[in-house]
């Protein structure tokens, strides 16, 4: 069995990225402004990432199923 799938079982790492019911902009407004209501690591924006690269990542996040 892979490690991360027990790991995720067991609710220790994030939730898996498919399926989100963040729309494409939330998910790129949380990535680079982070949310002060989300606990750690999602309360601070992603440094280093543009707003272009930003949106590329959560339209791919999008398409996963």
């Amino acid at each position: 069995m892979c490690r991360l799938s027990r790991y995720r079982r067991a609710g220790k790492i994030a939730p898996a990225l498919k399926g989100s019911s963040l729309s494409a902009d939330q998910i790129a407004d949380l990535l680079t402004k982070g949310d002060d209501g989300k606990k750690p690591p999602h309360k601070k924006a992603m440094s280093g990432l543009s707003a272009d690269d930003a949106k590329a990542v959560a339209a791919f996040v999008k398409t996963l199923k």
